[in-house]
């Protein structure tokens, strides 16, 4: 079975464009037990590409790690209800999906999407009681709502991984039975 020493989740978004600069999250969690997050705001950068570089530097992923991480990237699926408020827009969340993939892939590091629907399974309540079960960590404050939204799909994928005895996760749900 695979094992992983971190994982780490984005939740993104690629709007760099002028009145819809946007803040990706990213947490962390490694053998070290402890949450980390950050927030990436486009608005500190002075072109979409810029950011989306700016995004994939603050993985921190080291040069002998990549087989020993596990990225967890939110999926974008346009919503029905929404779709008509997205005509004629470019679709920069998903482009930003498809950079992350494309060097993730080139350094041959795991990666999976995961639904950004699991953000309603996880009220603040639920998620501080989880964080300070599974973590021991009390009063987690997480940077902005990004972050808690990447906490979100980490706390999401950690359950249901398989804990390693010693300290890495053991392969993740039906998504890496597939590939990458």
């Amino acid at each position: 079975m695979k094992t992983y020493e971190t994982i780490i989740a984005i939740d993104v978004s690629g709007n760099w464009n002028k009145n819809e600069k946007g803040g990706t999250g990213i947490a962390f969690i490694g053998g070290w037990k402890k949450i980390e997050d950050l927030t990436v705001w486009a608005k500190d950068y002075s072109s979409k590409i810029e950011y989306w570089e700016a995004i994939f530097d603050k993985l921190w992923i080291e040069e002998d790690e990549e087989d020993d991480t596990l990225v967890i990237i939110e999926d974008f699926k346009l919503q029905g209800g929404k779709a008509s408020t997205m005509t004629n827009q470019q679709m920069q969340t998903s482009e930003l999906i498809g950079f992350l993939e494309a060097k993730l892939d080139e350094l041959g590091i795991t990666h999976v999407r995961q639904a950004n629907t699991i953000k309603s399974r996880w009220p603040k309540k639920l998620l501080t009681e989880e964080i300070e079960a599974i973590f021991g960590i009390k009063d987690y404050k997480p940077s902005s709502r990004h972050a808690v939204d990447a906490v979100r799909h980490l706390i999401t994928a950690w359950l249901k991984m398989t804990p390693k005895d010693e300290g890495g996760f053991g392969t993740p749900y039906k998504e890496l039975e597939d590939g990458k």
